[in-house]
Order: C-alpha cells, then structure tokens, then sequence
C-alpha cells in the first residue's frame, strides 16, 4: 500500500513539473506517465521527464523518499549520463527536506559534478 500512494505522490509531482514550465522554456516533452509520450530508455533506464529546450536536452529524474538514496538511483543518473548527448543536462529533482543529504550522496558518488540538483519547490511555484 505504501508503495502505491508513493507511486502515486510521484506521478502526481511530475504532472505538477510539467504544468509548472512556462511558455518558451520547453519545445516539446515526453513523461513517464500513462498520458504521455514515454521517454526513450538510456542503458535500460527510463528517466521521469525529457524536455526539449532552445539550449538542448534535459533529462530529469524525481526522487522522493527512500528511494533518493539507492543503488538503483545511482546505477540510474550513471546510465543516462552515458546515454545522453553532449549537449544535454541530467537533473535529479528530490523533495527540500532531502536537498543537502542528497549533495552529500552524489558527492560520495563522484556524480557532483556531473548531475544538475534541484528542489520539487525549486520546480513547482
């Protein structure tokens, strides 16, 4: 049951992502979600949203939770930085409350540098 309305609290936070981009940050979009057209997978990873901008691509993964601080999450921001192009930017998105954990994670996992890091309140006004 957990696990359920999790499932649910990120769908319906990266619905309120998308709702929240203002007219002429993004030329098209594709989410993970049953409404819309699905992002392709990078090394069998599929990220939450990938934005089409006038600077390139984004490629963004929101994690809330448990789940900001897994294996599978750094296995994940791995694959779509080997998969993505040169102009593109990964952006892991996690809740405030878990803003300066996470820094530290991705710093012990050399990903500092590398992966963009921002705040669901930093995204949805």
């Amino acid at each position: 049951m957990y696990e359920e309305d999790e499932g649910q609290r990120h769908d319906d936070l990266v619905r309120s992502m998308l709702r929240s981009l203002r007219d002429g940050d993004c030329l098209r979009y594709e989410a993970d979600l049953p409404e819309a057209m699905r992002p392709k997978v990078f090394g069998g990873y599929r990220p939450d949203i990938i934005l089409e901008t006038l600077s390139g691509q984004v490629l963004v993964e929101l994690k809330i939770g448990a789940r900001i601080f897994t294996d599978h999450t750094r296995e994940e921001l791995h694959a779509l930085l080997d998969g993505k192009s040169q102009s593109s930017k990964v952006v892991l998105v996690v809740p405030e409350d878990s803003f300066m954990e996470t820094a530290q994670v991705l710093e012990t996992w050399g990903l500092n540098h590398l992966v963009w890091l921002a705040t669901v309140d930093d995204w949805i006004p």
